[in-house]
């Protein structure tokens, strides 16, 4: 299974260019379960929704902020 500029991606290694950042809402915590190690990423290098790295600290913190869940 492959997902494509996944914004949930985390720190997981990328098929094509290497990528420094991680999803904009950060990492999925557990993965995908029994299925992460069939599971690929591809991310580019200037995207914003998959690769976001300490140089964009503003952007980061906006996409934790609205990727975050909500208590209730």
């Amino acid at each position: 299974m492959g997902l494509i500029a996944d914004p949930k991606r985390g720190d997981s290694a990328v098929v094509g260019p290497a990528v420094d950042g991680q999803g904009i809402t950060g990492g999925r915590p557990g993965g995908y379960g029994a299925l992460s190690s069939k599971m690929f990423w591809l991310c580019g290098e200037d995207d914003k929704y998959c690769n976001v790295t300490s140089k964009n600290p503003f952007l980061a913190k906006l996409g934790e902020t609205l990727g975050g869940t909500v208590d209730r």
